[in-house]
């Protein structure tokens, strides 16, 4: 490696060693909030700044509107929908997957997040968890592989037989087993992440 490319190299990974995780935190902030800002832009009336959000997510979920929150509903501020009420209430008149999940909402029902239940559950708890680990110093100590594989059983059960036809998720259950799973990546990862920063630092 040339000189002036080595020394980039060193100074950009002396900055990840030092500030990981603030841009974890961040960046987890970042993908919540842009999620969440797609239907504040709907409801304020701009839906061409609301579209590439609802794009952009579209490749990373599937945004179904059954198994997404929607705000600013005339009934309650966050609002749930099963499939069959949304057909049944005529907002969706199909049950084709690719028309669902370009239905964004309305100002009668609200407007979706641009991710599902449970990605908001997982990425807003990476962010909430990263908060609680920097808050309290840094020193969890890491989760065994063992509790970890029970931490995402849940998770596993629930998407399975969701997925083979066999149980019907809820909202409840898509947060809580996405909720779970992040915990226990952050309890897993980071510890691991802040001893080798760590280690790798005094190494300089």
């Amino acid at each position: 490696m040339e000189p002036r490319l080595e020394r980039v190299a060193e100074k950009l990974s002396a900055f990840f060693e030092k500030h990981w995780l603030a841009l974890f935190n961040l960046g987890f902030g970042l993908y919540v909030a842009l999620a969440v800002l797609a239907p504040v832009m709907m409801h304020l009336g701009h839906p061409e700044a609301a579209r590439p959000i609802y794009k952009l997510y579209s490749f990373l979920c599937h945004q179904l509107p059954e198994r997404s929150y929607f705000l600013f509903g005339k009934r309650h501020f966050v609002n749930v929908y099963s499939l069959s009420w949304l057909e049944d209430s005529g907002y969706i008149r199909t049950s084709s997957i690719l028309a669902r999940r370009a239905f964004v909402g309305n100002g009668e029902i609200g407007y979706k997040m641009a991710f599902c239940q449970r990605c908001f559950a997982i990425y807003s708890t990476f962010f909430l968890s990263g908060i609680a680990f920097g808050l309290t110093g840094r020193r969890w100590r890491r989760l065994s592989l063992k509790t970890y594989l029970l931490f995402l059983l849940p998770l596993g059960i629930d998407g399975g037989l969701q997925a083979i036809g066999l149980h019907q998720s809820t909202w409840l259950l898509r947060t809580i087993t996405g909720a779970m799973f992040a915990v226990a990546t952050v309890w897993l990862v980071y510890p691991v992440l802040q001893q080798g920063t760590m280690e790798a630092s005094r190494a300089r």
